[in-house]
Order: C-alpha cells, then sequence, then structure tokens
C-alpha cells in the first residue's frame, strides 16, 4: 500500500507496483494455476504428451498484468479517503488453504491489501498458448493490452477473439 498510499507515481513505482501485482498471480492462482489453453496448445501437448509446461507453450495472463494492476490502483485510489467496511475471509475461494492464520491476521490488520488481493484474484486468469498465437496477439496490438473498445464488463477473453484464438479451459 506504500507504493500508491506514499510513493511518487513514477516509472520505478509502477514497475513494482507491476512485479507486486505478477507475485500475488502466482499465490492467487498457485505454481501451475493455469485454467485455460488455446485449441492448438491444447493440440501441441496432445501430440508431445508432457506436461504444459515442458511443451514449449508460453503461460499468459488472459487480462494483461499491466490492466490488472491498474485495476488494482483504480480501486485503491477510489477507497483512499472512505473507512473501509468489516470484510469477510469466509468467500468463494476455492483454493483457501493459503489463508492461513497469520494471513489472516495480517488481511484484519491491513484491509487495504484485502482489497488488492480480491481484484488480483477476480482479474487472474492465465491461459497457454503457442507462440504464434502470442506473436499474433503482439502483432494486433494485443500483447500488453485489451481491445481499444473493451470494458470491464465484457468478456475477459476479447483478446482472443480478435485474433481468432480458440480457448477452452483444461
Amino acid at each position: 500500500m506504500k507504493l500508491i498510499d506514499e510513493l511518487p507515481d513514477t516509472t520505478a513505482t509502477k514497475g513494482h507496483a507491476l512485479r507486486a501485482v505478477r507475485m500475488a498471480t502466482i499465490c492467487a492462482t498457485g505454481k501451475n494455476g493455469v485454467q485455460y489453453a488455446s485449441d492448438k496448445a491444447r493440440t501441441k501437448r496432445e501430440a508431445q504428451g508432457k506436461p504444459w509446461g515442458k511443451c514449449g507453450l508460453i503461460k499468459e495472463h488472459v487480462i494483461p498484468a499491466n490492466l490488472v494492476r491498474t485495476l488494482v490502483l483504480d480501486e485503491l485510489r477510489a477507497t483512499r479517503d472512505q473507512e473501509l467496511v468489516a470484510f469477510s475471509l469466509v468467500d468463494s475461494n476455492k483454493n483457501a488453504n493459503w489463508l492461513t492464520p497469520e494471513v489472516i491476521a495480517h488481511f484484519r490488520q491491513h484491509p487495504r491489501a484485502w482489497q488488492a488481493a480480491q481484484v488480483i484474484r477476480d482479474w487472474t486468469l492465465l491461459a497457454w498458448v503457442t507462440h504464434e498465437e502470442h506473436k499474433e496477439l503482439e502483432r494486433q496490438g494485443l500483447g500488453e493490452c485489451m481491445p481499444r473498445d473493451w470494458t470491464p464488463e465484457q468478456h475477459r477473453f476479447a483478446r482472443y477473439t480478435a485474433c481468432n484464438i480458440a480457448v477452452s479451459r483444461i
């Protein structure tokens, strides 16, 4: 929270915030928490018969990490001067085993950290894509952003749809 509340909004600060979001992503999804794959990535894996991480695929954020960082910052800035209402740690978190007594105690003392964690958890999805698909996303200008007219109310796979990349749950 120090990044948002006390430090100037510089390139270095943004870089640290992005790194924090990337690390929080690992906490939110787990080391192997990729839930989706493109059809071409799935075909490549099946042909090789290897684990996902050993098939030469790219693990990618469905919603780019820099956009998740922006969503976190927007949420925290919107409530900066507001009194936060008590929150419940009993939620729909399927992998709540990370909510140890120590983590719960930390979030009770730092409710804005819990607020940031919720945004990250809500917006983090990972997918396996092929190198060719990743290059197509970059070629279309969607390597690190959503389509220009996208809003958070729309579906999360808009980048893939714009590049004709079929994605399904694994």
